[in-house]
Protein backbone atom coordinates (compact mmCIF):
# COMPACT_ATOMS: atom_id res chain seq x y z
CA UNK A 1 0.00 0.00 0.00
CA UNK A 2 1.68 3.43 -0.89
CA UNK A 3 1.76 6.16 0.96
CA UNK A 4 -1.03 8.41 0.20
CA UNK A 5 -3.05 5.64 -0.11
CA UNK A 6 -2.38 4.29 3.47
CA UNK A 7 -3.07 7.66 5.01
CA UNK A 8 -6.32 8.19 3.41
CA UNK A 9 -7.37 4.33 4.80
CA UNK A 10 -6.46 5.49 8.14
CA UNK A 11 -8.69 8.80 7.83
CA UNK A 12 -6.16 11.68 6.95
CA UNK A 13 -5.56 13.65 3.97
CA UNK A 14 -2.14 13.51 3.43
CA UNK A 15 0.71 11.10 4.64
CA UNK A 16 2.18 14.47 6.63
CA UNK A 17 -1.39 14.33 8.34
CA UNK A 18 -0.44 11.20 9.40
CA UNK A 19 2.97 11.20 10.42
CA UNK A 20 2.00 14.37 11.94
CA UNK A 21 -0.54 12.54 14.37
CA UNK A 22 1.61 9.59 15.11
CA UNK A 23 3.90 8.73 17.69
CA UNK A 24 7.03 5.98 17.02
CA UNK A 25 7.15 2.98 18.61
CA UNK A 26 10.11 0.85 18.70
CA UNK A 27 9.43 -2.91 19.56
CA UNK A 28 12.49 -5.09 21.46
CA UNK A 29 12.99 -6.62 17.65
CA UNK A 30 13.86 -3.45 16.33
CA UNK A 31 11.28 -2.61 14.36
CA UNK A 32 9.89 0.83 14.09
CA UNK A 33 5.73 1.14 14.38
CA UNK A 34 3.58 4.15 14.60
CA UNK A 35 0.80 4.53 16.79
CA UNK A 36 -2.14 6.44 15.86
CA UNK A 37 -5.33 7.77 17.02
CA UNK A 38 -7.50 7.61 13.89
CA UNK A 39 -10.44 10.22 13.24
CA UNK A 40 -12.26 6.55 11.80
CA UNK A 41 -13.83 3.52 13.55
CA UNK A 42 -10.67 2.34 13.40
CA UNK A 43 -10.12 4.19 16.92
CA UNK A 44 -6.51 3.58 17.11
CA UNK A 45 -4.03 1.62 15.05
CA UNK A 46 -0.46 0.24 14.52
CA UNK A 47 1.48 0.62 11.70
CA UNK A 48 4.75 0.62 10.18
CA UNK A 49 6.16 1.72 6.73
CA UNK A 50 6.69 -1.77 5.50
CA UNK A 51 2.73 -1.55 4.96
CA UNK A 52 2.00 -3.54 8.80
CA UNK A 53 -1.34 -2.38 9.77
CA UNK A 54 -2.96 -3.66 13.00
CA UNK A 55 -6.82 -2.11 13.30
CA UNK A 56 -9.14 -1.31 15.94
CA UNK A 57 -8.04 -0.89 19.33
CA UNK A 58 -10.02 0.72 22.21
CA UNK A 59 -7.14 3.04 23.61
CA UNK A 60 -3.11 3.83 22.77
CA UNK A 61 -2.11 1.42 25.99
CA UNK A 62 -4.07 -1.37 24.44
CA UNK A 63 -2.44 -0.88 21.04
CA UNK A 64 0.71 -0.53 22.35
CA UNK A 65 0.20 -3.18 24.70
CA UNK A 66 -0.51 -5.68 21.32
CA UNK A 67 2.58 -5.16 19.57
CA UNK A 68 4.33 -6.44 22.58
CA UNK A 69 3.55 -6.26 26.06
CA UNK A 70 6.92 -5.97 27.82
CA UNK A 71 9.32 -5.36 25.41
CA UNK A 72 8.12 -1.77 24.10
CA UNK A 73 10.55 0.91 24.36
CA UNK A 74 8.88 4.67 23.72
Amino acid sequence: MNQALLASHLGFTTWKALVEASERVTSADGHVWYVTKTPTWYKWVLWNTDGDVWFHYRSRASAIQALAPSHVTL
